[in-house]
């Protein structure tokens, strides 16, 4: 009886772990389709794309590899460049293709995910399944993580590495092995090298691990140092053979830095709101209802004689939350993806499960219904291929060095890394509209979907470049207007 009752335990358990290993292989196949499907139609590529795309071409033709990332926003540093190395394999493997982040973006995620649920299968810890499914759910309906993987950026890795190191903390407080809290501290440091949103949730684990863990801090503070320092080493490596430009930047950025910390004259209820909708990835009576089962789920761990154990998992959410929105900068919406990630992790851990499935139909048929309406393959103002086939009619007439410029109607940025890096792509030189020492004498400015007229529209970088006549109008597909400027 004994035996019959033993190898019956055995074939349900080998039934679910096939169960789960099905559910997960349908998932990636989901996030697969979530980030490519009608991609090369849809992406609208521009901007941080373009100057990503612009950075790896220059390593291409060069063989030299960056040793700086993506610069921030509200101050003059660099994040790590470890961004543009794990791209660069797919942008040569697909030939420069606008598709081809995105591609990168979905194997790592892929990765990370399967890997996670491999662990979790070989060292028996089915429980952790729940919020790597959780998080797998996350990935392919929330707007912003479906957004930011579909038009890829540096923060698109936070989500990922903030999932990642919460996994490995949470193995490390069931089974209360050490090395597993360094392991949380390394994917914690990797995603600040990404982007350095990930601070104020780095501070609040740092937090609930002293309040509650204090014996592992020092482990966790290892593995955050080293994650931050691996990621960060070419940048010291720059530092120290340009005499410390960046940090003498930064430096002299301090006092004339117009950032302000005005949340509190800001903190209105429309603004806490908007914050959260975007967190919580629902809107309207949606976002109402998902506060509501918050509260009823939290109030019934308070009652809970457990409630200690799953207190961790909420004092970091809360403590991040309070973080974020005191940080003495003008927040940007894209500071609260690792915020996304914990949140969603804590409502896998640490909720009732009848509370947690309630939660589940509301985030399908609320993330569901914008893949139904059609909001991530909707047409673009103007798609990739009439950019890239503007930087070859460009680059067709012209035979010597060119500086760019851009004016669009929907947004006031002048650089237009995007064509510059199509004019590269076709064979153009291109030099800086601000390099005073260059011989270069033509300006090719870009007026995408809007009307330009020298003298009349001119903006800064043209004043720079102080062209005096128009040479010609090159007239590019889909409203993209080439005007080549001399001086």
């Amino acid at each position: 009886m004994q035996l019959a009752r033993s190898f019956w335990n055995s074939f349900v358990a080998q039934k679910k772990t096939l169960l789960w290993g099905v559910l997960f292989l349908v998932g990636i196949c989901i996030l697969i389709l979530s980030r490519v499907y009608l991609l090369d139609k849809s992406i609208f590529f521009q901007n941080d794309i373009g100057r990503d795309y612009s950075v790896l071409e220059d390593w291409w033709r060069t063989g030299k590899p960056p040793l700086l990332g993506p610069q921030t926003n509200f101050i003059p540093f660099n994040h790590s460049p470890v961004y543009f190395y794990i791209l660069y394999p797919f942008f040569v493997f697909l030939d420069g293709s606008p598709t081809a982040t995105a591609w990168a973006a979905v194997f790592y995620y892929g990765l990370g995910i399967s890997a996670a649920v491999f662990f979790a299968l070989s060292a028996d810890k089915q429980k952790s399944l729940v919020p790597i499914a959780f998080f797998l759910l996350v990935a392919v309906g929330h707007p912003q993580l479906v957004i930011s993987g579909r038009y890829v950026w540096n923060p698109t890795f936070v989500p990922l590495l903030t999932f990642l190191s919460l996994l490995a903390l949470h193995w490390a407080i069931e089974t209360k092995r050490k090395q597993s809290f360094v392991w949380a501290g390394l994917f914690l440091g990797a995603a600040a090298g990404f982007n350095l949103s990930v601070l104020p949730l780095i501070c609040a684990v740092l937090i609930a691990v002293f309040c509650l863990y204090r014996v592992y801090i020092l482990r966790l503070c290892t593995g955050i140092a080293v994650g931050m320092g691996a990621l960060y080493a070419p940048i010291v490596a720059f530092e120290l053979r340009h005499e410390w430009q960046i940090s003498r930047r930064m430096l002299a950025s301090l006092g004339s830095s117009t950032q302000t910390g005005d949340w509190f004259s800001q903190a209105t209820v429309a603004n806490i709101r908007s914050i959260w909708e975007y967190i919580s990835g629902t809107w309207a009576i949606e976002a109402d209802i998902f506060i509501a089962c918050l509260a009823v789920g939290l109030y019934l761990l308070a009652r809970s004689s457990e409630r200690f154990k799953y207190l961790f998992w909420w004092l970091i959410v809360g403590s991040a939350l309070v973080f974020f929105i005191c940080i003495p900068l003008k927040l940007e919406f894209y500071y609260f993806l690792p915020l996304v990630a914990a949140l969603f992790f804590a409502i896998a851990v640490a909720l009732p499960r009848k509370i947690q499935i309630v939660l589940v139909l509301l985030l399908i048929g609320s993330w569901g219904r914008a893949w139904w309406q059609g909001k991530y393959i909707s047409k673009p103002l103007r798609s990739a291929s009439a950019v890239y086939a503007c930087g070859a009619m460009v680059c067709e007439q012209l035979k010597e060095p060119t500086a760019v410029a851009v004016t669009a109607s929907f947004h006031a940025y002048h650089a237009g890394p995007e064509f510059q890096y199509v004019l590269k792509r076709s064979g153009c030189q291109i030099t800086s509209v601000f390099d005073s020492t260059s011989t270069t004498r033509t300006l090719v400015v870009f007026a995408d979907q809007t009307n330009f007229s020298f003298p009349k529209d001119s903006f800064e970088e043209v004043r720079a470049f102080a062209p005096t006549t128009t040479d010609s109008i090159i007239q590019c597909p889909e409203g993209i207007t080439a005007h080549v400027l001399r001086r």
